[in-house]
């Protein structure tokens, strides 16, 4: 125990599936390469630690942190970012 991996929930979640202040690992991006491009250039890679700022209802746009930047992204390009929970949501 106490290891590093210990933090990370072992499930793998969409990142729709988080609330306002979760803090996550991106895992994977499920879709096509312009989407993956997209979300590249915003910082939102495989590895990369963001916290959900805002979520907004039937199926509205995501807001999340990356690093010091907040960035929007629509429900259908952030259900395709899977992502594990962080058990310390909510601190980077």
């Amino acid at each position: 125990m106490g290891t590093e991996g210990d933090m990370w929930a072992k499930a793998e979640l969409s990142l729709t599936d988080l609330k306002p202040g979760d803090t996550a690992e991106v895992i994977s991006i499920r879709k096509g390469k312009r989407a993956q491009m997209r979300l590249l250039e915003l910082g939102i890679t495989p590895g990369t630690r963001i916290t959900v700022v805002a979520a907004h209802p039937l199926r509205g746009p995501v807001v999340v942190r990356v690093g010091m930047l907040e960035v929007a992204l629509g429900w259908g390009l952030a259900s395709s970012v899977r992502v594990r929970r962080s058990s310390q949501a909510g601190h980077l």
